[in-house]
Protein backbone atom coordinates (compact mmCIF):
# COMPACT_ATOMS: atom_id res chain seq x y z
CA UNK A 1 0.00 0.00 0.00
CA UNK A 2 1.23 3.52 -0.45
CA UNK A 3 1.07 6.67 1.62
CA UNK A 4 1.85 9.63 0.65
CA UNK A 5 3.33 12.22 2.83
CA UNK A 6 3.35 16.04 3.52
CA UNK A 7 5.05 18.28 5.98
CA UNK A 8 5.81 21.75 6.43
CA UNK A 9 9.19 22.70 8.24
CA UNK A 10 10.39 26.16 9.72
CA UNK A 11 13.05 25.95 7.48
CA UNK A 12 15.74 24.28 5.70
CA UNK A 13 18.54 25.42 8.05
CA UNK A 14 17.25 24.19 11.53
CA UNK A 15 14.08 22.56 10.36
CA UNK A 16 11.45 21.85 13.09
CA UNK A 17 8.52 19.99 12.09
CA UNK A 18 5.45 22.26 11.71
CA UNK A 19 2.49 20.27 10.39
CA UNK A 20 2.24 16.62 8.81
CA UNK A 21 -0.46 14.72 6.57
CA UNK A 22 -0.70 11.12 5.73
CA UNK A 23 -2.86 9.91 3.24
CA UNK A 24 -2.82 6.24 1.59
CA UNK A 25 -4.15 4.71 -1.17
CA UNK A 26 -7.62 3.42 0.16
CA UNK A 27 -8.36 7.20 1.10
CA UNK A 28 -7.75 6.85 5.69
CA UNK A 29 -6.11 10.22 6.16
CA UNK A 30 -4.25 11.59 9.56
CA UNK A 31 -3.72 15.48 9.59
CA UNK A 32 -2.13 16.81 12.70
CA UNK A 33 -0.02 20.38 13.27
CA UNK A 34 2.21 21.08 16.24
CA UNK A 35 1.22 24.47 18.21
CA UNK A 36 4.47 24.41 20.06
CA UNK A 37 6.91 25.43 17.34
CA UNK A 38 9.16 28.24 17.55
CA UNK A 39 7.61 31.03 15.20
CA UNK A 40 10.63 33.27 15.05
CA UNK A 41 11.94 29.91 14.03
CA UNK A 42 10.27 30.41 10.88
CA UNK A 43 11.56 31.52 7.19
CA UNK A 44 10.06 34.32 5.34
CA UNK A 45 8.23 31.73 3.51
CA UNK A 46 6.34 30.09 6.42
CA UNK A 47 5.69 33.01 7.25
CA UNK A 48 3.83 34.29 4.79
CA UNK A 49 2.42 31.46 3.04
CA UNK A 50 1.76 28.24 5.46
CA UNK A 51 1.42 30.02 8.60
CA UNK A 52 -2.05 31.56 7.44
CA UNK A 53 -3.39 27.76 6.18
CA UNK A 54 -3.18 26.55 9.96
CA UNK A 55 -5.99 26.37 12.68
CA UNK A 56 -7.75 25.53 9.88
CA UNK A 57 -8.98 21.68 10.84
CA UNK A 58 -10.66 21.04 14.09
CA UNK A 59 -9.01 18.69 16.87
CA UNK A 60 -5.92 18.79 14.92
CA UNK A 61 -3.50 21.37 16.88
CA UNK A 62 -0.83 19.04 19.18
CA UNK A 63 2.12 19.08 20.71
CA UNK A 64 5.47 17.56 20.03
CA UNK A 65 5.29 15.06 22.24
CA UNK A 66 1.01 14.26 21.49
CA UNK A 67 2.24 13.95 17.75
Amino acid sequence: MLVFLNTEFTDFARPDLISIALVSEDGQEFYAERDDYCHADCSDFVRETVQSLLGRVPGAACSRSEL
